[in-house]
């Protein structure tokens, strides 16, 4: 963009390009990350969580958390029903990928 400046396109400034979808794009293209989409997996009913200062399982799960360039920072694996992480304890985490027992899959943005 040329004359952009610092703005977020997309979300302030020039609206004609969506920021977050070309960043997507390149990191999809040259990062070994495990996610492949921007859109977030929110299954209903949702497996998991987050209220801005705990994360919490309905069910029990598997858990994988990334970072924000995508890299598996932990997994916790069969994690119980009712299971709380407070916002401490995920320092770093930007991405909780939880899978149930079914397979089932639900992403959550960690902020």
């Amino acid at each position: 963009m040329n004359n952009g400046g610092h703005d977020w396109f997309g979300s302030w400034g020039s609206e004609d390009v969506e920021s977050t979808e070309v960043l997507w794009h390149f990191f999809q293209l040259h990062c070994g990350g495990q996610f492949t989409s921007v859109e977030e997996s929110l299954l209903s009913p949702s497996l998991a969580f987050w209220d801005g200062a705990t994360f919490g399982l309905f069910e029990t799960a598997d858990l994988y958390a990334y970072d924000l360039q995508g890299r598996l920072l932990w997994e916790r694996i069969q994690v119980p029903q009712h299971t709380r992480i407070n916002v401490e304890d995920l320092s770093g985490v930007a991405l909780i990928r939880v899978r149930s027992a079914e397979g089932n899959v639900s992403v959550v943005r960690i902020r």
